[in-house]
């Protein structure tokens, strides 16, 4: 019964730590490009991994604006994944080893295509150069440059260099093999 209470004791004191720092989660969703629509279920995810993450009133008192900064940038990172999963086709990937999902924004002819245009898409990120080939598979995933750079350890000049890069050689390859970007005139 007492685990039962225990969220209810720390709802106000969450409140109150969501007050402090309410300017700060307004200004991550601003720049991620949340919707005014969309900042109480933001609020909410929020609200939800901090209780998760500290789970007692002393450490949710003393978060720091750095925490919650960081916490709501992953909200607003999530929520964009989520509506980004929404509009996307799947495809498998490999990442350092691993099998990863990835997904692209699909065309009228993708969706008619379906697997095929997938597998010249991972057959033409494979074929990119070692250093290039992590940078453009996390940004065809959907992380930013700042995300990639941290993840792999790299600087932020370096990371751009190499996606910009690779994003040129992946253009080269696809278009070499008939698939095109349509340009609006």
């Amino acid at each position: 019964m007492s685990d039962a209470r225990a969220p209810d004791s720390l709802s106000p004191i969450l409140e109150a730590t969501l007050g402090r720092f309410a300017r700060l989660v307004r200004q991550v969703a601003a720049r991620h490009g949340v919707q005014p629509r969309e900042l109480d279920e933001l609020f909410q995810d929020v609200r939800i991994r901090l209780w998760s993450a500290l789970r007692s009133d002393e450490k949710i008192r003393g978060v720091s604006s750095s925490y919650v900064y960081h916490t709501a940038r992953a909200a607003c990172l999530d929520r964009l994944r989520q509506a980004r999963t929404r509009r996307e086709v799947p495809i498998q990937l490999e990442l350092r080893g691993e099998e990863r999902a990835l997904s692209i924004l699909p065309s009228v002819d993708a969706v008619l295509e379906g697997g095929e245009l997938a597998e010249q898409l991972s057959r033409a990120v494979s074929a990119l150069s070692d250093s290039r080939r992590p940078v453009v598979r996390m940004y065809l995933a959907g992380y930013d440059r700042g995300e990639i750079a941290e993840v792999l350890g790299w600087s932020e000049a370096r990371t751009r260099n190499l996606l910009y890069r690779g994003l040129d050689d992946l253009r080269t390859t696809l278009t070499a093999q008939g698939i095109g970007w349509e340009t609006k005139r």
